[in-house]
């Protein structure tokens, strides 16, 4: 590999983030790009708490919010190639609430659900919705307001209790006929404890964590690492300042909680998160360890929507993937604002991280910072567009 340009890229990456922290966009932040599993490009900057005056490290922690959600499906696919789930199986064997759901249709009547399936979970096609301010998000609001206890949803409810609930919550339409973000891979993190008889942290832990190394991965920091912790920043008209808030039921962090959220839970360090991503870039080896099959992986490639359900898929950020395995899928490499090639897939999460993972060239990319809401795509192209140069 030339060096020259590996550091030229280095010093692309450090501008894009040293003009994020002046701007007071970020308080720090890091990327970095591996190549068949050995590690290029690796940039720290700013700040992981600016009161505290900790700087951005590898091993500094981050809530990754939605990132939780490929971790998941590799923890359900583990499962299913193990012969113990089955994709087609109902929602409803596992938590007969599902087989009594209803759909609000848009005129506001309710009409009796359809089968949701696993593979309607996987595919954010189940209708399940998250919370938000009109309609059916709005129903699915109230249930997870009306869960709180002390302002901890965590703590009292357990993760199939809180599965149990969600299921009061009408569809947004029938189970397979569009694609929306919701509460899909928390239920499916429900299903894979009543699959394997453990707990969700105890199930990540056997199949992901400790055979990927990830020791500092899990649903929260212990007291003796969060000097690691990463500060949560939320932007404000008189610059960053500490995002009190957390989001879709989860807590701070500081203890464990009785709701493991499959969609949304996990804290993770970039370093141990890049054994996840270099895992499936990999094709499923880690360090000569095979974690899941090729096949399997192969699968992440493939958009799992059908035309329709893809044309439904809201997020401008998505132009040109399509969605399967609770991750984007690259379709069309020319319909993105950069490089890429399609089969590349990946997430991100609420709090800024992101990663994709090229498994045809064995390469993955990852980006992690703390602010709430993020959504600087324009940021996150151009550190893409900088690194995908190591593999042109």
């Amino acid at each position: 590999m030339n060096e020259r340009k590996i550091q030229r890229i280095t010093n692309r990456i450090k501008g894009i983030l040293q003009h994020e922290i002046k701007e007071e966009k970020i308080a720090g932040g890091q990327a970095a790009c591996f190549l068949r599993g050995k590690k290029l490009v690796h940039v720290c900057c700013g700040k992981a708490d600016v009161e505290l005056g900790s700087d951005t490290g590898p091993d500094t922690i981050y809530r990754v919010y939605s990132m939780t959600k490929p971790v998941t499906a590799a923890a359900a696919m583990c499962l299913v190639e193990e012969g113990r789930l089955d994709l087609n199986t109902p929602v409803r064997e596992y938590f007969p609430e599902y087989g009594m759901m209803k759909v609000r249709r848009p005129d506001g009547r309710l009409e009796p659900a359809d089968t949701i399936r696993i593979s309607h979970l996987l595919n954010m096609t189940s209708g399940i919705v998250y919370p938000g301010s009109q309609g059916v998000q709005k129903e699915m609001d109230d249930i997870m307001e009306g869960l709180k206890e002390g302002g901890k949803i965590g703590t009292p409810h357990s993760t199939r209790e809180v599965v149990r609930r969600m299921a009061e919550c009408p569809l947004i339409f029938q189970p397979g006929k569009a694609w929306n973000y919701g509460f899909s891979a928390d239920v499916l993190g429900a299903i894979l404890e009543e699959v394997s008889g453990l707990r969700l942290s105890d199930l990540f832990k056997k199949y992901i964590f400790d055979p990927l190394e990830m020791y500092d991965t899990g649903f929260y920091v212990p007291e003796e690492k969060r000097g690691r912790f990463a500060q949560l920043y939320r932007r404000t008209e008189k610059g960053l300042q500490i995002e009190k808030e957390r989001y879709l039921g989860l807590t701070l962090c500081l203890e464990p909680p009785a709701f493991e959220s499959a969609g949304a839970g996990l804290v993770s360090t970039m370093e141990d998160y890049s054994h996840f991503a270099n895992m499936l870039a990999c094709g499923g080896i880690w360090k000569e360890r095979r974690i899941l099959r090729e096949d399997t992986v192969r699968k992440f490639t493939v958009n799992g929507l059908n035309s329709s359900q893809t044309e439904s898929v809201y997020f401008p950020q998505m132009r040109g993937y399509g969605y399967g395995y609770l991750m984007r899928v690259l379709v069309n490499d020319d319909a993105i604002p950069g490089t890429g090639h399609a089969g590349e897939f990946g997430w991100d999460g609420w709090t800024g991280p992101y990663f994709m993972a090229d498994l045809n060239r064995n390469f993955s990319i990852l980006y992690f910072l703390q602010i709430s809401a993020y959504q600087d795509w324009d940021v996150i192209w151009k550190i893409r567009n900088a690194l995908y140069e190591i593999c042109e």
